[in-house]
C-alpha cells in the first residue's frame, strides 16, 4: 500500500509538549493497536512549553497507510491533549522511487514547491514566517548537492533546509521541515491534504532546468558511502541544459521590483508595531511615487 501515486510511506515527527502521563497512555495505545515498530519517543531541546507538568518531545511516527497515520495524529490531539507553540514545527519524511528523488534535487522543483506553499499560506502568519526560520533554511544548487553526497553530523546545521537530503543517508528518507506546528487534528488533516496533492502534482509534471543532465543521489547508508547517479529521462520531463537554445524572455515592467516590495511590506504589517507600521506605509508611498 502506498500513501499516494509519487509517496510509498510518509513519516512525522511531532514537536509538542505532553504531559508524562499522557505520554504513557499513548505508548499504551500504540501496544493495543501493534504499531510499536512504528512509533518512537524522545527529548526536544529546541522545543519550549512552559508548563512544569509537560514535557518537551519529539514523537515520531511513520507508516505507508495514510487511513493510519491520520488514525495516530487523531489519537495524539484529541485524546492525549498535546501542546505546541511557535517553538514547534511539523517535520515530515517521505519515501518514494529513486526517479522522484532525482527530481526534488533540481532546484527549480524545490522552488515550485515554496511557491505553492507561499501563495497557499500567504495569509497565515505562521506558515509564512517559517520562511525565515533557522531550522528550515532557504538553499541553493550547491546546498542541495553538498546535502547529499558528504557525510554530515547529525548537530552541524546542514540539515536545518526546507528539504533536508541528509536524512536520506539516516533514515533513506526525504524530509520537509517547512511546517509550522498544528494546533489540532482538523488543521494537520488539511495540511497534509495539501502537502500530499501538492507533491503528486509537481513529481507528475514537473518543470525541471539546470545545466547539467546528472543530478547525484545518495540514498545508501552513510556506511557504504556510495553516490548513485541517476539521469534523467527527457521523455518524461523538460529539461533545459547549457547546449539548449535558450528562450527569449518577455520583457519585465520595471515597477515589478516595486510592486513586490509593496506586496511583502503589506504581508507582513499585522505583526508590525505602531511606530513600525508608520515607517512601513511611509515608505510604500514613496516607492508609490517612484
Amino acid at each position: 500500500m502506498c500513501i499516494s501515486k509519487t509517496i510509498n510511506s510518509i513519516g512525522l515527527e511531532v514537536e509538542c509538549g505532553i504531559d508524562y502521563e499522557e505520554l504513557d497512555k499513548l505508548k499504551d495505545w500504540i501496544h493495543g493497536e501493534g504499531l510499536d515498530s512504528h512509533f518512537e519517543s524522545e527529548d526536544d531541546g529546541s522545543v519550549r512549553v512552559t508548563s512544569r507538568e509537560y514535557r518537551s518531545a519529539e514523537l515520531k511516527f511513520w507508516h505507508s497507510n495514510l487511513d493510519i497515520v491520520k488514525k495516530f495524529m487523531d489519537y495524539l490531539y484529541n485524546e492525549c491533549k498535546i501542546k505546541t507553540n511557535k517553538t514547534c514545527g511539523l517535520h515530515i519524511h517521505i519515501k518514494m522511487n529513486d526517479d522522484n528523488y532525482a527530481k526534488l534535487s533540481y532546484l527549480s522543483v524545490v522552488r515550485q514547491f515554496i511557491d505553492k506553499y507561499t501563495h497557499k499560506f500567504r495569509f497565515r502568519r505562521k506558515y509564512i514566517t517559517r520562511l525565515v526560520n533557522r531550522n528550515c533554511r532557504d538553499l541553493n544548487h550547491q546546498d542541495i548537492l553538498d546535502n547529499q553526497t558528504e557525510i554530515h553530523d547529525r548537530y552541524d546545521g546542514m540539515r536545518y533546509y526546507v528539504v533536508n537530503f541528509i536524512s536520506l543517508n539516516v533514515h533513506n528518507s526525504l524530509e520537509f521541515r517547512i511546517l509550522p506546528n498544528q494546533v489540532s487534528y482538523s488543521e494537520f488533516e488539511k495540511t497534509i491534504k495539501w502537502f500530499i496533492n501538492t507533491l503528486d502534482e509537481i513529481l507528475e509534471k514537473p518543470d525541471l532546468h539546470t545545466t547539467t543532465e546528472t543530478i547525484r543521489i545518495n540514498y545508501e547508508s552513510v556506511d557504504k558511502d556510495q553516490t548513485e547517479t541517476i539521469v534523467i529521462d527527457k521523455q518524461w520531463c523538460k529539461i533545459k541544459t547549457e547546449d539548449a537554445p535558450k528562450e527569449p524572455k518577455a520583457p519585465k515592467a520595471p515597477e515589478a521590483p516595486i510592486k513586490q516590495q509593496i506586496h511583502a511590506m503589506q504581508l507582513f504589517a499585522r505583526s508590525m508595531t505602531p511606530n513600525q507600521r508608520t515607517r512601513t506605509r511611509r515608505t510604500v508611498r514613496q516607492l508609490r511615487s517612484e
